[in-house]
């Protein structure tokens, strides 16, 4: 009960900072801070997959290794980690050295990136991969179901928000586009009215220069 408590008190917390957030970077940076500071890994990230080929990790969560944001090809993650996460499906490596799934020269390029041990999850919608939450550790780790649990949820909440975010950011624009073009029609309109009042000018001034020119003709005729 315990457990279940800390696990659902981790994402109440992920969802609190998620909430206010409308920066699509500040939202994947603070889930990945929060859940990474919480699991004690090395790593923590989101990640959208884009055509299929590349990760693309907006800002991560780093502590003793470097950062790894910006685009990475979907195979430096590994064949094996790869066609997990395509199929939305965990991915859980323990000790990339000690792996068979991977071959010597993915094991150094691992290491050497600090992800000795991973953890990650794919987002898949409408049959198709769309983002993934990843967590890594330098050092080899035996993950736990409440790991798993906790990255996964984690995921969820990160998509979501950044979803809320795109649509509230649509909204915006759809609402400023509105606004230029109601401005456009009110001067349109403001224009009209100021050109009938000119052309309402014009042809008094004619109609007053025509009623004397008559008048005048008018009165010669009288004086011959």
């Amino acid at each position: 009960m315990r457990e279940s408590e800390g696990r659902q008190a981790l994402l109440l917390r992920v969802s609190d900072a998620l909430r206010p957030l409308a920066d699509p970077l500040e939202i994947p940076e603070a889930a990945a801070r929060i859940l990474g500071e919480h699991l004690g890994v090395s790593r923590a990230f989101y990640c959208d997959i884009i055509d299929g080929a590349w990760a693309y990790i907006r800002r991560d969560y780093a502590s003793g290794v470097p950062p790894l944001a910006g685009r990475i090809p979907i195979e430096a993650l590994g064949a094996a980690a790869a066609e997990a996460l395509r199929r939305g499906e965990p991915f859980v490596l323990d000790d990339v050295e000690s792996d068979p799934r991977f071959s010597d020269a993915e094991r150094r390029a691992l290491i050497g990136a600090g992800s000795r041990a991973i953890l990650g999850v794919g987002l898949v919608r409408g049959g198709r991969w769309v983002a993934s939450f990843g967590v890594h550790d330098s050092k080899p780790r035996a993950w736990t179901e409440t790991d798993l649990y906790l990255v996964r949820e984690t995921a969820e909440r990160t998509w979501e928000a950044l979803e809320r975010a795109q649509a509230a950011a649509t909204l915006r624009e759809n609402i400023d586009e509105l606004t230029r073009f109601n401005r456009a029609m009110v001067a349109r309109e403001s224009r009209m009215i100021e050109l009938k009042r000119e052309v309402n000018e014009l042809l008094r001034r004619a109609g007053g220069a025509a009623k004397y020119s008559l008048d005048f003709e008018a009165g010669g005729d009288n004086d011959g």
